[in-house]
């Protein structure tokens, strides 16, 4: 079970553990679960206007349109250029930064 499926399971276990000779458990328990409920409906459908509105926008249109290969072409560029900006002293290899650069040629 991933997290979201998690959402507010303390709660109504916590709900359900009090003793059944506790006035007001009844209604405890049916607070619970509507607390929960009401969470989870109103945060899950609230969410992507609430991405909009905070405008991810460009970026996230950018990411989207970008294939799996022009990803990973990125990332072994970045990775290359981090190599090359360490000190020579750094010790690193030669043969590491061929390996970055073939990977970038080939991406």
């Amino acid at each position: 079970m991933n997290w979201v499926g998690m959402r507010g399971v303390m709660t109504i276990a916590i709900a359900l553990a009090l003793p059944d000779a506790m006035p007001g458990r009844s209604l405890i328990v049916v607070a619970a679960f509507t607390t929960v409920m009401v969470t989870v409906v109103l945060q899950g459908t609230s969410l992507g206007w609430i991405i909009s509105l905070l405008g991810s926008g460009a970026r996230s249109e950018q990411a989207a349109l970008m294939t799996r290969a022009e990803i990973m072409a990125q990332i072994t560029e970045a990775q290359r250029l981090a190599a090359e900006r360490l000190e020579p002293d750094a010790g690193v290899s030669p043969a590491l930064l061929d390996q970055f650069m073939q990977r970038a040629r080939h991406a």
